[in-house]
């Protein structure tokens, strides 16, 4: 089963995939249940001049090309994570070339634009149905024993007697 859920996230449309499988090795006892958030499409921004160079240049990760914290250039915002897969000069109509490292970005000619990709985020929980206890109803109450009980959590990254994330 997949369900699709999109919404708005600062003026980007956003999907999030959920799906839910049975493993099949398991006789059906373990639910896994695979969240992603779907990458919004590449962005282009606009670079005015050096002061935004600099600043895009300080917020990233320079052997990783990616930003390590949300940046506003003239009301775009570029989220946290994206990577910079170009940048060049403004007055081009095509993508701007890819950079070789953050040296490239940081000899751009301003004012220029950048271009930044988002990966998918996504994350597995495990359910397992486990067997339980039922309690005693005395003489009229079901009988004594073992019963299937629903899918119990068990996924890694669960802290004992408390919810924790996924991995």
């Amino acid at each position: 089963l997949v369900l699709m859920k999109t919404f708005a996230l600062e003026g980007r449309n956003m999907v999030l995939e959920e799906r839910f499988e049975l493993e099949a090795d398991c006789e059906g006892r373990r639910l896994a249940l695979t969240t992603t958030l779907k990458a919004p499409s590449d962005q282009q921004v606009r670079i005015a001049d050096s002061g935004d160079r600099d600043l895009l240049c300080s917020s990233c990760d320079p052997s990783k090309m990616s930003l390590k914290r949300e940046l506003d250039f003239g009301g775009a915002m570029l989220l946290r994570g994206g990577i910079i897969i170009g940048c060049g000069p403004a007055s081009s109509s095509s993508a701007p070339p890819r950079p070789g490292s953050m040296q490239d970005v940081q000899k751009m000619k301003v004012p220029g634009v950048v271009l930044v990709r988002y990966e998918d985020l996504s994350s597995t929980t495990t359910f397992e149905r486990e067997e339980v206890e039922a309690p005693s109803r005395g003489k009229k109450g079901a009988a004594n024993g073992k019963r299937k009980a629903g899918f119990a959590a068990a996924a890694s990254g669960f802290a004992e007697g408390g919810l924790g994330g996924g991995s």
